[in-house]
C-alpha cells in the first residue's frame, strides 16, 4: 500500500459503490423440481384460497390477517362475518291497550353474515345487499312489572349502499324471536300473559367506519312483545327505543 497509494483509494471507492447500491426486490420464484430425464420443470401454481369462509375459518385467520378493506366494497361482500354489540333503552308507547309502564334496557349481541353482493351498476336505490343475523339479548326491566327480558331473534338486514368507498352505511332490518320474562307473574297487569312471549322488531340504523374492521353503530326502532293469544292476558307491549354500539368484521383472506 505504501508503494501504491492509489490502490487504497480504488478499494474504498469500490466498497462504497457496493454498499450504496440500491437493493432490487426479487420476485418470488416458483420452486423447481427435476423430471426423470433431468430437465427442470416448475411447480404448478397453487389455486387462490376461496373468497367465502366459514365462521371457524374467519376466527382462526383474524389474528394474522392484515386489515386493508373498505367498508362498503369489501365488508358487505358475501361470506364476511360481522359481530355486533349494542346497548340501549326501549320505552312502552301509548300504542295498544292502556296499562302500566314497561321500560327496559336491552344489551344485545348479534352474529351476522353477508348474503348477497352489492350491485354497483344498478340505480342507487338498488345497490344495497342483504345480511342475516342471529341475535341474543338480555334486558333488565327498569319500570313496570317483572325484572328481566331474555331472548333470541333472527334478523334480515338491508344495507343501503351508494358507492364502494362509502364510510357511513345506513341500514334497516326486521326480525322475530322468542323472549322469556317474569313480568307475567304480576297478575295486576294484562299486557304480558305468560313467561314465553313472541318478539317482533324493526330498526333503522347507520354504521360509521372507525377502522378497516370496526364501525360505530347507532340504531333506533320498534319492538312488539305479545303471545299471539296463547294466554288469557295478551294486551301486548309496543315499545320504541334506540341503541348504540360497535361492529367488528372478521377478516377473511382472498
Amino acid at each position: 500500500m505504501r508503494n501504491y497509494p492509489a490502490v487504497a483509494y480504488i478499494l474504498v471507492a469500490v466498497a462504497a459503490a457496493v454498499l450504496t447500491e440500491p437493493a432490487h426486490a426479487q420476485a418470488p420464484s416458483t420452486p423447481l423440481k427435476t423430471s426423470l430425464i433431468g430437465e427442470s420443470v416448475s411447480e404448478p401454481a397453487l389455486a387462490p384460497p376461496p373468497s367465502s369462509f366459514t365462521l371457524a375459518q374467519a376466527v382462526l385467520l383474524s389474528p394474522n390477517e392484515p386489515a386493508v378493506r373498505a367498508i362498503a366494497e369489501e365488508m358487505c361482500e358475501p361470506g364476511h362475518w360481522h359481530l355486533q354489540m349494542l346497548a340501549g333503552a326501549y320505552f312502552k308507547s301509548s300504542l295498544g291497550p292502556n296499562g302500566p309502564a314497561f321500560d327496559y334496557l336491552p344489551i344485545t349481541a348479534r352474529l351476522g353474515r353477508a348474503c348477497t353482493t352489492p350491485q354497483w351498476d344498478r340505480p342507487w336505490w338498488a345497490r344495497g345487499n342483504f345480511e342475516a343475523y342471529v341475535e341474543v339479548s338480555a334486558a333488565p326491566i327498569v319500570t313496570g312489572p317483572g325484572n328481566i327480558l331474555v331472548g333470541s331473534s333472527l334478523l334480515l338486514r338491508r344495507n343501503l349502499l351508494c358507492r364502494p368507498d362509502q364510510q357511513c352505511v345506513p341500514y334497516f332490518q326486521a326480525g322475530a324471536g322468542i323472549v322469556y320474562t317474569d313480568a307475567s307473574h304480576d297478575l295486576t297487569q294484562r299486557e304480558i300473559g305468560q313467561e314465553m312471549e313472541f318478539l317482533l322488531q324493526m330498526q333503522v340504523g347507520v354504521r360509521t367506519r372507525l377502522s378497516p374492521n370496526w364501525t360505530f353503530d347507532i340504531e333506533g326502532g320498534f319492538q312488539h312483545i305479545s303471545n299471539a293469544g296463547l294466554a288469557d292476558r295478551n294486551g301486548g307491549v309496543n315499545a320504541f327505543g334506540a341503541s348504540v354500539g360497535f361492529t367488528y368484521t372478521l377478516p377473511c383472506r382472498r
